[in-house]
């Protein structure tokens, strides 16, 4: 898939749902589940699941409020999330947290996982609010799904077998984030119509917390995608590094540097060549001379 695929594929699913006008349907839930540990009563992560009630869906878009102190957030992990585009990735303020998630050839289940909120072993919130948040089927039409909100869940856990706790997420990850690739893109209007590389990629365990370039010479920084090019001329090594929030690094490389023809390059081809021509005419005056 190059890269105009893959800018097509995010805008469509940004403009399903901002220049749409869908018609809704019902029946399908979304639930809140909350972990935590026996021995503290104090939640430890929050759970958002979809049951799509075997419809088809490919994009997810709301706000969902979470009554807590923003301060017990520590983050929101992507990882094991079945959606896999986030033309929005969940931000919060104050107490909301906004997002849009898509999966582009769609998805339907009964444990749809969108993300989990990492909370810092606080309080169990009194209530989640999933009531504007709807998913839209995968039918072309932009049909909007009617999400009922299910009563939200305590699943208490021992200490010992916890495994949705920030530390034993982060301290069993062991895995980087999943391969992915470097597209170099330009369009007249974007940038300025600079050229720019385009990347994304997921982690299933901890979630991707960061990306880093380095782009030639220059030193590391942090970045986002899509990343415009310091060298126009792409001709500089461009490193990208995706870190999740165990600090596991993936690292792809696109060596611009190698492309085109060096100097040595151009003598060994110039060499061959004469080369070349002098087997040409030796076998040429052998043939001449066999023939008188």
């Amino acid at each position: 898939m190059n890269y105009t695929q893959k800018l097509i594929q995010t805008s469509l699913l940004t403009l399903l749902i901002v220049f749409c006008f869908p018609h809704a349907t019902h029946g399908a839930t979304i639930r809140a589940q909350v972990n935590g540990n026996s021995t503290t009563q104090k939640a430890e992560s929050v759970q958002i699941f979809i049951d799509t009630e075997g419809k088809e869906i490919n994009v997810v878009d709301g706000v969902i409020t979470i009554d807590t102190d923003p301060a017990n957030i520590q983050y929101i992990n992507l990882g094991g999330s079945s959606l896999t585009l986030w033309p929005n990735k969940p931000s919060l303020e104050k107490n909301n947290i906004s997002f849009t998630g898509g999966i582009p050839n769609g998805i339907s289940g009964k444990d749809i996982l969108l993300f989990t909120i990492m909370l810092n072993e606080s309080p169990a919130p009194t209530s989640i609010n999933l009531s504007n948040v709807k998913a839209f089927l995968n039918d072309g039409k932009a049909t909007t799904i009617s999400l009922t909100p299910l009563p939200q869940t305590l699943t208490w856990v021992g200490k010992d077998s916890d495994t949705t706790s920030l530390y034993n997420v982060v301290m069993n990850d062991k895995t980087p984030p999943k391969e992915f690739e470097l597209y170099v893109g330009q369009e007249n209007t974007l940038f300025d119509g600079k050229y720019f590389v385009s990347f994304n990629t997921t982690d299933n365990e901890s979630g991707v917390n960061r990306y880093e370039v380095i782009e030639g010479k220059n030193g590391v920084i942090r970045t986002g995608s899509p990343y415009v090019l310091q060298d126009q001329s792409l001709k500089s090594r461009i490193e990208i590094r995706a870190i999740d929030n165990a600090g596991n690094v993936r690292v792809e490389v696109l060596d611009n540097s190698k492309k085109g023809f060096n100097y040595l390059q151009i003598l060994l081809m110039v060499t061959a060549g004469i080369f070349l021509i002098f087997i040409f005419v030796y076998l040429y005056k052998r043939f001449v001379t066999s023939r008188r």
